[in-house]
């Protein structure tokens, strides 16, 4: 009967010990809305991406030269810049 139940208990031991999977890695990566300029604080900080204001990095109001400086600004950041926001003050 010990015999048997030692078996038994083996084949359950290994069942679930081998039946759990462990979980892929999380795919999303942490951000956060901030001023490029921080980028590479943010980045030390743990996080992977980043938002910028519109107001500060692709406004329509923007020379192209201003613009293109920005563009290569954000390639070239540390964080991938994942979104570009306005954000209106409460009155």
């Amino acid at each position: 009967m010990k015999l048997r139940s030692g078996i038994v208990l083996s084949l359950c031991s290994a069942t679930l010990l081998f039946s759990f999977k462990p979980q892929p890695k999380s795919p999303h990566a942490l951000g956060m809305i901030e001023n490029l300029n921080k980028d590479s604080i943010v980045y030390a900080a743990g996080f992977k991406m980043i938002g910028e204001a519109v107001s500060r990095s692709i406004s329509p109001s923007f020379t192209e030269e201003k613009l293109q400086t920005n563009i290569t600004r954000i390639k070239k950041a540390q964080c991938q810049v994942y979104m570009c926001n306005i954000l209106f003050r409460q009155a």
